[in-house]
């Protein structure tokens, strides 16, 4: 904006300029996002990013302790998870210590979209003990399927999954885990399918929820 005084009016137009300046910062303001999904709730210590970005963000706050005890993840909004998988440890897994983590949505039709890489998930829950997602956002019916998670990687691309229960040498079970009311979109189209139970087929290399195999 060009603020160079053409006018005999002075007084009109500094004053006028000066809103046009004010007016294009709002403007500009109004348009950076600062995305924040994850709304994050403690018995134990708070979190540095309440809300944070994603829940790879959240996890990071539970893997490193920060965030402890009885743990409620909100997901406020739709967006799509920078990380590609998100990772949750098992308490005890070092400065982790939980005693729970819920996972909901704040309301209908919520979206995580994520792309992971050939052998990883959108979510991982590796070892991670005492782990809810319920997409039943509250207010609603009962049972309703509001959470929707999506993995949006190339059909081709092997052995991906929504959610993974992840085990390893060290951390041999992932236990007490409950998944309800949720839509998992796998990362090919048909490949979800109750028929499809081979596990040497060339088909069955995506899943809905993959329950074993290391992080």
């Amino acid at each position: 904006m060009n603020c160079r005084n053409t006018s005999t009016r002075a007084t009109r137009f500094s004053r006028w300029c000066k809103a046009g300046l004010l007016g294009a910062a709002l403007a500009l303001v109004g348009t950076r996002s600062y995305a924040q999904n994850i709304a994050v709730a403690s018995s134990g210590g708070g979190s540095a990013c309440t809300p944070c970005a994603s829940l790879a963000a959240a996890f990071a706050e539970i893997n490193t302790g920060t965030v402890s005890g009885t743990i409620t993840l909100t997901v406020l909004g739709s967006y799509a998870e920078p990380a590609g998988s998100a990772v949750l440890n098992s308490s005890g897994a070092g400065a982790a210590s939980y005693t729970s983590v819920t996972i909901s949505p704040a309301a209908p039709g919520i979206t995580i979209t994520g792309t992971s890489v050939s052998g990883r998930g959108i979510i991982e829950l590796n070892g991670a003990d005492n782990v809810t997602i319920n997409g039943d956002a509250p207010g609603g019916g009962a049972n309703d399927r509001d959470l929707t998670i999506t993995n949006a990687a190339a059909a081709a691309t092997t052995y991906t999954s929504v959610i993974r229960l992840a085990h390893s040498t060290l951390v041999t079970s992932t236990d007490v885990v409950t998944i309800s009311n949720c839509i998992l979109n796998g990362s090919a189209t048909g490949q979800n399918s109750s028929g499809i139970t081979g596990t040497t087929t060339a088909m069955h290399t995506t899943y809905g929820i993959l329950n074993g195999g290391g992080a």
